[in-house]
């Protein structure tokens, strides 16, 4: 139904490739999503994604570390490496980090190299158990 409210009997043919998204369009999607906390569907709709399933592949992508830029498919391809395992010490300063600024966690992924699911994760159990948990 969106499609035809958009594109009329136009939008309702089957596409035969992929569409292609810029990479600051899938940021933004991502971002309003897992930072912002929009919804999926709203976020579907303001960017235009033909579905929310192309939504949370680029979020599934996101939280486990890999980037979001197209390959030639039109997939979505992994730029960012895997990172070390990060000691004890470390997941508590960091846990510390983002709490301190209200849970900021996309600056404490930008300064420690972490995942927001790793951030997410950490955050959880530290509220609900303290450092050691």
């Amino acid at each position: 139904m969106r499609k035809y409210h958009r594109d009329g009997f136009g939008g309702l043919k089957n596409e035969k490739a992929w569409k292609q998204y810029p990479d600051e369009l899938k940021k933004q999607a991502v971002e309003d999503v897992v930072l912002r906390n929009i919804s999926k569907h709203e976020t579907v709709r303001r960017y235009e994604i033909l579905d929310r399933s192309v939504l949370k592949s680029w979020i599934k992508s996101y939280n486990s570390g890999k980037g979001l830029e197209a390959t030639s498919s039109g997939k979505v391809g992994a730029i960012i490496t895997k990172g070390r395992k990060k000691t004890f010490e470390e997941r508590v300063e960091i846990t510390e980090f983002a709490l301190a600024r209200n849970k900021d966690y996309k600056s404490a992924m930008e300064n420690y190299g972490v995942s927001y699911q790793q951030m997410h994760g950490w955050v959880k159990k530290y509220e609900a158990k303290g450092p050691m948990a």
